[in-house]
């Protein structure tokens, strides 16, 4: 029980990891021994961690506590309550799992520290019930200046934490401007650290976008250092540059990432070059390999090329096409290979937004053959406060045997006092201060069990423009309703439990 939850919790946070591909401008070179370690442990981790860091916060308004629902039978279920801490940055310090009713019992936490920069230096996962523990933990270390230099996993070993994996950069610089980079991994079964790449000649431009660098990779069987160097020159970055990430890092948490997953894609192809030449250099030796290109339409990229140069001629071997909304955002990538006659479509990934800029759909499309299938997809449907900030979210995903999405998971995001199935309010207990509001409204009201409540604020039409669920407590309970973002006009609110409601006017 204490696994599902702490894996369900993590839904409803994103985790993304930056990893450095073993060849990160040629795609379908990618089988060297750092790049199978990395994605062993992207699979390791992704079922009991998904948390990551939105670019930026996406409003004022911070939660102080998700409740998750599972989709069920036709029913929603509820599976827990988390409160959320924050550190003074605005990122998240603490995830607090409550087990829901009628236990309602604290089971474990998330904790997680940051340095004077506000980079992210620990999480640890702890666990109350049965038995006290900690459970899973992550160090990383910075250089000054700011750099990633090492991350570390350690894991519950019988009663210990364990280091389980791990990843370390060691950084060159000469007069303040990075040179160099020697990466390195954690071997478990070895229990010891091995090498892995290493970056040399690097360029820049004004922009501190690399513009080219020498990669070469360790051998495990030689024990050395590869004999072949590949040579990147002439690199772009037409469709953004993703910046220098050579370990798999988390970044800070903020409360925005509670809904990151819906506003940003899981993928974007913007961490590839748009144009770059490669060549291998073995001792003086030269050897041109692959070159990439870009289509620019409308000032867009809308394609990137890569061909392969074999005896003397340049072959086209695969392409990437880009599709764009009026936005300006990249909503759909159809990447092709061609076969030496014409171009077939390999995969398709395609993004839908709503009004709100929130995405809706997201879907992976694969080559099965014959056509284009569908082999991985996520919806989301969501409600609004009056800032079109999200307070509810709900997932589907698509199941491939009814050809159609399903319900997931629900979340409820509180923006009030954290409390832990339906209270019963008590009679003409609702208070509401101060009245005319302007900023936030304070809301006071009386139960007489222990469950959870809805508050509704009505405009004039009746329709709901701000919803609120909250775990109540007998006795008296509080919670505050932002009117920052509401205009000015007649309200109503509405505190329903367990069949029972209360409505009181507010003027804003």
């Amino acid at each position: 029980m204490k696994k599902f939850i702490f894996s369900s919790i993590m839904l409803c946070l994103t985790f993304q990891l930056s990893m450095a591909a073993e060849k990160p401008f040629v795609k379908k070179r990618n089988d060297s021994q750092t790049t199978k370690h990395v994605e062993a442990r992207k699979k390791q981790l992704m079922p009991v961690l998904q948390l990551a860091a939105a670019n930026q916060r996406i409003s004022n308004v911070t939660p102080d506590s998700v409740t998750l629902y599972e989709y069920n039978n036709g029913n929603w279920d509820l599976a827990f309550t988390a409160k959320l801490t924050y550190h003074t940055s605005g990122a998240i310090s603490g995830l607090l799992l409550y087990l829901p009713p009628p236990l309602s019992l604290p089971i474990g936490n998330y904790v997680i520290t940051y340095n004077a920069a506000g980079k992210l230096t620990s999480l640890q996962q702890n666990i109350f019930l049965p038995t006290p523990s900690v459970e899973f933990k992550i160090e990383q270390r910075y250089d000054a200046n700011q750099n990633l230099v090492s991350v570390r996993y350690f894991e519950n070993m019988n009663g210990s934490l364990v280091l389980s994996s791990g990843d370390s950069a060691t950084y060159t610089y000469s007069g303040g401007a990075l040179v160099g980079v020697e990466t390195s991994y954690y071997d478990d079964f070895l229990s010891s650290w091995q090498k892995s790449s290493r970056y040399t000649n690097m360029q820049f431009n004004a922009q501190s976008h690399v513009t080219g660098v020498r990669m070469q990779f360790w051998d495990d069987f030689s024990n050395q250092w590869s004999t072949e160097i590949l040579q990147y020159s002439g690199v772009e970055w037409g469709l953004g540059f993703p910046g220098l990430n050579y370990l798999t890092g988390i970044e800070e948490i903020k409360a925005s990432d509670l809904f990151a997953i819906q506003i940003v894609p899981d993928y974007l192809p913007v961490t590839s070059p748009t144009a770059y030449m490669e060549v291998a250099v073995i001792g003086t030796v030269l050897d041109t390999l692959s070159r990439a290109s870009s289509t620019i339409t409308s000032g867009r990229v809308s394609r990137i090329t890569t061909e392969t140069y074999t005896s003397g001629s340049w072959l086209q071997d695969y392409r990437s096409n880009y599709t764009y909304d009026a936005n300006n955002r990249i909503v759909m990538v159809v990447e092709q290979g061609y076969n030496g006659l014409t171009w077939e479509d390999d995969y398709k990934y395609e993004w839908t937004f709503n009004a709100q800029n929130s995405l809706t759909k997201q879907e992976e499309w694969f080559n099965n053959g014959t056509s284009l299938q569908i082999g991985y997809g996520q919806a989301y449907e969501y409600l609004y406060m009056a800032n079109n900030f999200p307070f509810q979210i709900i997932d589907k995903y698509y199941d491939s045997f009814l050809m159609s999405y399903v319900n997931s998971e629900k979340r409820v995001y509180n923006f009030g006092s954290f409390n832990t199935g339906v209270a019963e309010l008590k009679a003409s207990s609702l208070e509401v201060y101060p009245n005319p509001v302007q900023d936030v409204l304070k809301v006071r009201f009386k139960s007489e069990t222990t469950g959870m409540a809805t508050l509704k604020v009505l405009n004039v039409q009746g329709q709901a423009v701000y919803m609120q669920e909250i775990a109540v407590f007998d006795g008296e309970n509080t919670t505050q309703i932002p009117f920052q973002e509401m205009t000015a006009g007649i309200y109503l609110l509405k505190v329903e439990t367990a069949g029972k409601s209360q409505v009181i006017r507010i003027v804003k």
